[in-house]
């Protein structure tokens, strides 16, 4: 999996793996070197907004 990579090239470099706002900064990084990086920077913005709509939807 691409996410487990970056999680293990964050982990070398002393940063959470753990936190998806990382994960998310690596890809946006490094987007202009690899343009699956943006389409997977598009669909983590799809599903945090998705999410958010339902949780309005909600309370």
């Amino acid at each position: 999996h691409a996410v487990k990579s970056i999680q293990r090239k964050l982990r070398a470099q002393g940063i959470d793996d753990k936190s998806w706002a990382n994960v998310y900064a690596y890809l946006a990084d490094n987007k202009a070197s690899n343009s699956r990086y943006g389409q997977a920077m598009h669909y983590v913005s799809n599903i945090r907004s998705y999410l958010e709509s339902i949780k309005t939807q909600t309370v």
